[in-house]
């Protein structure tokens, strides 16, 4: 190894000493720009900055390790007698183009290896986003020595710390753990004995350009849209981005988009099923073909990880940076909660390929958008879920604090989705917009774009404050109905079936300020329910600065999760932020009194409740409660004494439990509920209206 290092530096050598135009003294020098080797032998390698950087404007300059800086292992096997630090990090000291990557090897063998060279961007300090990626076969001298420049077909420009490494077949990919477990730092050291055990077989660094003029222009708008097009929407997600080209003015504001393919839905652009980011530019041809600038092919990226949107919001921000921020999240969602089919998603962004979505009650969502928060250093200014049934309380909820707008929809997005070229058009002659202005014609142009045949819904919403209000007025709302005698109150139950609903059973959404208006119309019922009633009204009106329909006329603005049948609750709903902190709706709807957490109680005596509503027009829902586990019978009987169905028989479990009965599929009269167990018997009476 000793001749080895020799070889190294006679090679290193050989480079010229001719000088190349160097950076004005205001533009940093590089770390250590000449130093490579810890034992203090340097180079100059100003012959390859040359001609990497021939017929570029600026001056070009070399980032190389210094003695210690972080390197990332992604395999944690030692390698016998060194580390391999696959992974070197950089920072550099102004934004600048990555033009070639420096890649060496010290090696005991003159075998060849398949390699992949890598440019990432920085993850809390290990490899993020790969920005570039190169294949190329790595091959050693008969001193089993390789040195290396491979120029990007593209530069990566980048504003701050990044990542150069490689893979070379005989260890894992960048994993999610970066290894600490040794302290032995990366050098190329010699003694008297030969190479120490604090070896580094690889060594990598960045030729980049400093070029004032390739710098973004700090703009009025940005407008970063993460398309999740690795499902069945594929087609539907080019066709969107033919109407950004065609709407884009790019000397007014800047367009990117980061789009997920699947195979099997379209073979348009090349039929690629990667992750590509691209900067939309103007194209009027309505051929679905996308003529955009690319930026870089990511490979499979998991659209369903939060990560993936704060990676791609990181990247947007960073290399073009405006006043104001859009960030659209654009695929399948399903508000909050699904309820026709709990399998389904609880969120949005479903990515098939890697079986995942960011979802709202475990968190993620709100994970999504306080990452977001962080990258910008502010609040975003609007969010646009471009996605099914996410205008709901429970989904602003869980983002309040990090976005002033958010755009949604109550009901379905159409395959047809936003008229992102209308939006565009408009904002090309109103650039200086404020949040609210946008985020309001961005309703109007929706639903402008649809006709009288079609059934959507569009609004949108100012939080902070106001949403605060509302959320606080909501909770307090259904205390007074609890007092009213909640879901068991024929007049609640009246109001709740005749309420603006979205799905089919179990009809979990309602349009909120719909069902307080009839709750203000129930004759004779509790004055404060009617009070709070109008509360929430109010409140809605102040948050929703625009709102739009066609066919939905009961919608306003912002749905709630309210299923009818209370059998078909999804206690999911306990882990959303509006349900820990305002507790009351879930109270409501679950039919209890006591808090979420006095819930788990068991109860102490056999007990049947009265069926809830009472009388009931569709659906009534049986609760009763066994303090043991037990053989039980659950029947109903009409007048006459004839049993008309047995609702429950066998075992149960000690608890609370609750039975669904189809009241609809009943004749109109009086009906009594029994529950037996051993020799007690129960009996609760049920009126059945048509």
């Amino acid at each position: 190894m000793r001749k080895t290092f020799w070889i190294i530096l006679f090679i290193l050598s050989c480079f010229s000493a001719e000088t190349v135009v160097t950076a004005p003294s205001r533009l940093p020098a590089g770390r250590q720009t000449r130093k490579l080797l810890s034992n203090g032998y340097s180079y100059n390698i100003n012959r390859i900055k040359l001609s990497v950087g021939k017929g570029t404007k600026g001056p070009i300059d070399t980032l190389i390790p210094d003695l210690a800086p972080p390197f990332y292992c992604w395999d944690g096997d030692y390698k016998s007698y060194r580390v391999e630090y696959e992974a070197t990090q950089f920072i550099p000291e102004m934004p600048c183009s990555v033009m070639a990557i420096i890649h060496g090897v010290i090696s005991d063998t003159t075998a060849s290896k398949q390699c992949s060279l890598f440019v990432w961007s920085d993850s809390s300090g290990k490899p993020g986003t790969r920005l570039f990626s190169i294949d190329t076969l790595m091959t050693a001298d008969s001193a089993g020595v390789f040195f290396n420049i491979y120029p990007l077909s593209s530069p990566v420009y980048v504003t701050g710390p990044f990542w150069v490494g490689d893979y070379e077949g005989d260890t894992l990919m960048p994993a999610t753990v970066f290894d600490s477990t040794r302290s032995l730092l990366a050098m190329f050291n010699i003694d008297s004995s030969g190479w120490t055990e604090d070896n580094v077989d690889y060594c990598h660094g960045a030729i980049v350009k400093y070029d004032t003029s390739s710098i973004p222009i700090h703009k009025k708008w940005t407008i970063i849209v993460f398309i999740n097009g690795d499902n069945e929407l594929e087609p539907y997600a080019i066709e969107d981005i033919n109407k950004l080209e065609a709407g884009i003015d790019t000397s007014r504001y800047t367009v990117v988009v980061e789009l997920d393919r699947i195979p099997g839905y379209d073979s348009s652009n090349g039929d690629w099923t990667t992750a590509r980011r691209y900067l939309i530019t103007p194209d009027n041809i309505p051929d679905n073909i996308i003529r955009s600038d690319f930026e870089a092919d990511l490979g499979e990226v998991n659209m369903g990880d939060q990560a993936s949107i704060a990676d791609f919001v990181r990247w947007g921000v960073a290399n073009y940076p405006a006043d104001n921020y859009v960030l659209i999240i654009w695929g399948h969602g399903n508000g909050w909660y699904k309820g026709a089919k709990p399998s389904l998603l609880k969120g949005i962004s479903e990515d098939v390929t890697n079986n995942d979505y960011i979802g709202v009650a475990n968190g993620e969502y709100a994970l999504v958008m306080d990452s977001v928060k962080n990258i910008l250093e502010k609040r975003l200014d609007i969010l646009v879920n471009d996605a099914c049934y996410m205008g709901m309380q429970e989904v602003a909820y869980e983002i309040q604090n990090c976005a002033d707008y958010i755009v949604f929809s109550e009901y379905t997005i159409p395959s047809e989705g936003y008229p992102y070229d209308s939006i565009l058009t408009w904002l090309n002659a109103n650039y200086s917009a404020t949040p609210e202005e946008l985020a309001n014609i961005t309703v109007d142009k929706y639903i402008a774009s649809y006709g009288g045949g079609d059934q959507v819904t569009l609004s949108s919403v100012v939080l902070g404050e106001k949403f605060s209000h509302l959320s606080e007025c909501i909770n307090v709302f259904a205390k007074a109905l609890i007092f009213a005698g909640g879901r068991s109150n024929v007049g609640i139950d009246s109001a709740r079936f005749n309420t603006e609903e979205y799905f089919g059973y179990p009809n979990s959404h309602i349009d909120i300020y719909d069902f307080a208006s009839r709750i203000k119309g129930i004759p004779g019922l509790f004055a404060e329910a009617k009070d709070w009633a109008d509360s929430v009204m109010n409140a809605v009106d102040s948050v929703v600065t625009r709102k739009g329909q066609i066919n939905c006329n009961g919608s306003h603005g912002i749905a709630i999760y309210y299923p009818y049948d209370i059998n078909a609750i999804d206690t999911t709903y306990t882990q959303l932020a509006f349900a820990k902190d305002l507790p009351k709706w879930w109270d409501f709807i679950n039919g209890d009194t006591i808090g979420i957490t006095e819930n788990t109680q068991l109860p102490v005596s056999l007990a049947l409740c009265a069926p809830m509503p009472n009388p009931a027009f569709a659906f009534a829902t049986i609760k009763y409660s066994l303090p043991n586990k037990a053989n039980i019978s659950l029947r109903l009987f009409d007048l006459t004494g004839r049993l008309v169905k047995t609702l429950y028989s066998g075992e149960q479990v000690a608890g609370t439990h609750n039975v669904s009965l189809k009241s609809s599929e009943l004749s109109k009269g009086i009906y009594f509920v029994t529950l037996q167990t051993g020799t007690v018997t129960k009996t609760q009476k049920l009126t059945i209206l048509r």
